[in-house]
């Protein structure tokens, strides 16, 4: 038989901004030029990385892999505050050397 449910644990607050610093922080090789912007609205939060030119395609992944995964994850945290997320990535130029 089924035991009755019993009271529920209280769910963990997962913060999108330190999940995706953290995460695209280990993927790329100049963790010192990600900026996570984030954007919050009544239905959606859009998350904005941006990073290196020369670590677009680290985060990209092959065939786009890895950012899809990391889309998915976010939007998972950000369904449990009944939200959509959005997580797009900017690449960042390299300021050019003055003459």
């Amino acid at each position: 038989m089924l035991e009755p449910p019993g009271p529920e644990k209280p769910r963990r607050s997962v913060d999108l901004h330190a999940f995706v610093s953290f995460v695209i922080g280990r993927i790329i090789e100049q963790p010192e030029s990600l900026r996570v912007n984030i954007f919050e609205g009544d239905h959606a939060i859009v998350i904005e990385a941006r990073v290196a030119v020369t670590d677009a395609g680290r985060v990209i992944g092959r065939q786009g892999k890895t950012i899809n995964a990391l889309r998915t994850l976010a939007g998972a945290i950000a369904a449990r505050g009944g939200k959509r997320a959005v997580l797009d990535i900017v690449e960042t130029p390299r300021p050019h050397p003055e003459p």
